[in-house]
């Protein structure tokens, strides 16, 4: 199976990355803090130009020898390894040259043989990973796909682009790979231009804002061939939803895909994961688990299926299966809110794992098209019936989580082998915390805790990488730690 995820690991150097104004509308499916601000005043205004300047909040990436801090659709900035200190924007060797709108999602293609452990020089069967890269650029009312997969050297090694009719390209937020498709959903938002020409050009409204989500239109599943120049590709419609998270995606057979997603109905302006005051947690538009299986033969897709009720946005991660299994991974982590019911939900507190065996809610195959829509095995009875389980590990009262991010252990005999890295806020205290999980014993609580002396702002991403960075054992002439100073807001 070729592997995909966004985090490759055994020994490194681990990084949060700070958003400081969440976007509240499109819990995370747009994705930059700037967006929430109101629109610049002046006599040179033009409301139709969404080239925002873009905060370095996005996550941290670490390739070929090099270190950047992304940001949503813009060039990454290169990163001082020893410092952290962010040096100057970077094309990453040429690879983004005239593609600089860069969505900060990424994903590590990992083919039959070669570990997810490992860092990108090792065996030839490590060399082979590539680095999947999207950019989305506007051109008239369609918005425009590049896609570029990096070998471990950080050469080209494919190139895609990629028409998607209808769509803004500020509002691509996530894709997946699998072993013969770049899957991309499209959600039904328009712009609403009357009032981005008034209120958002007076600044009285924000860019989310401006999104309108429409209910009565489906959302469209992007399912783009590599390697083709982005000839070929098909168009699925699903259910209307917005989809800010891909979480996995897997061909089984030759005409059936499995996907996993973080999708809600809709959009909310006065509800965000980061948030904790009572009573904006109940009820529509609610971000949640999904499995969607798509036909690729007949072009069709069966209901998406809820795997689990607790309230999730970008902390979500599908351990690795098994070596040599062409499958979806059985295990999922996530920060999730403390909430399982159907309608109540709220700010991460929790960290739960998921086991979904793999054939869950997947149509039998050798049955016609149409048998998809009742979705028959999740029906089946007795001996042979397969529910989806789950265990948390909750942090404490007034305790908030944010995202998480797995490193596999260096001796793997399941799929839950790994550390569960988070961070911890704890409002009585005003205090950050790093915290270790073992991720085949999580109700067992931490195995390691690093206290922080300040706070921690919500963090919008946690990226370990494959190497360690710092100072070594003797740290060079006049390094120091840097200090962390108090944010002012």
């Amino acid at each position: 199976m070729h592997r995909s995820g966004t985090d490759a690991s055994s020994w490194g150097s681990g990084f949060w990355d700070e958003s400081f104004d969440r976007l509240r509308a499109i819990a995370g499916s747009v994705g930059s803090s700037v967006m929430a601000g109101a629109g610049p005043v002046g006599p040179l205004f033009n409301p139709l130009d969404l080239s925002f300047r873009a905060t370095g909040g996005a996550g941290v990436l670490y390739w070929a020898g090099s270190l950047y801090a992304l940001s949503d659709h813009a060039l990454p900035r290169e990163m001082n390894k020893l410092t952290l200190e962010t040096v100057s924007e970077s094309a990453m060797g040429g690879a983004l040259a005239g593609r600089p709108n860069l969505v900060a999602s990424w994903k590590i293609d990992t083919p039959p043989g070669a570990s997810e452990s490992a860092d990108t020089g090792d065996a030839p069967a490590n060399q082979a990973r590539r680095l999947a890269l999207l950019s989305s650029q506007q051109s008239g009312p369609a918005a425009v796909l590049s896609f570029k997969e990096l070998d471990s050297s950080g050469k080209v090694v494919s190139a895609t682009e990629y028409t998607m009719p209808g769509s803004v390209a500020r509002l691509v937020s996530d894709f997946f790979v699998t072993e013969h498709y770049y899957v991309v959903v499209q959600p039904p938002l328009s712009i609403n231009l009357e009032r981005m020409a008034t209120r958002y050009t007076i600044g009285d409204a924000s860019f989310a804002e401006c999104v309108t989500y429409e209910p009565g239109q489906a959302a469209k599943l992007h399912l783009i061939p590599r390697g083709r120049g982005g000839k070929g590709g098909s168009v699925i419609n699903l259910p209307p939803m917005v989809v800010p998270r891909l979480v996995q995606a897997a061909e089984l057979g030759s005409n059936q895909i499995a996907i996993d997603v973080v999708a809600q109905k809709g959009l909310h302006y006065h509800k965000d994961m980061g948030d904790s005051l009572p009573g904006f947690y109940k009820g529509q538009p609610k971000p949640e688990l999904m499995r969607v299986v798509v036909d690729t033969s007949a072009g069709i897709a069966a209901a998406p299926v809820v795997l689990s009720h607790r309230a999730t946005e970008l902390g979500v991660h599908a351990a690795a299966p098994k070596a040599g299994a062409a499958r979806l991974s059985s295990v999922l982590f996530a920060a999730a809110s403390a909430s399982e019911d159907r309608e109540n939900w709220g700010p991460p507190q929790v960290v739960t794992k998921l086991r979904v065996p793999t054939d869950y809610c997947v149509p039998d195959a050798s049955k016609p098209a149409a048998g998809m829509e009742p979705l028959l095995p999740c029906s089946r009875v007795g001996a042979a019936r397969a529910g989806v389980t789950s265990e948390t590990w909750r942090a404490g009262p007034r305790a908030y989580l944010g995202p998480l991010t797995l490193v596999p252990k260096a001796v793997q005999n399941a799929e839950d082998d790994v550390w569960v890295v988070t961070t911890v806020h704890t409002a009585g205290s005003a205090h950050g915390e790093l915290i270790v999980l073992d991720g085949a014993q999580l109700q067992a609580g931490p195995v390691c805790s690093v206290q922080l002396p300040h706070a921690l702002p919500f963090p919008r991403a946690l990226t370990w990488v494959p190497r360690y960075l710092g100072p070594g054992r003797t740290a060079p002439a006049g390094w120091k730690p840097r200090v962390a100073t108090r944010v002012q807001q």
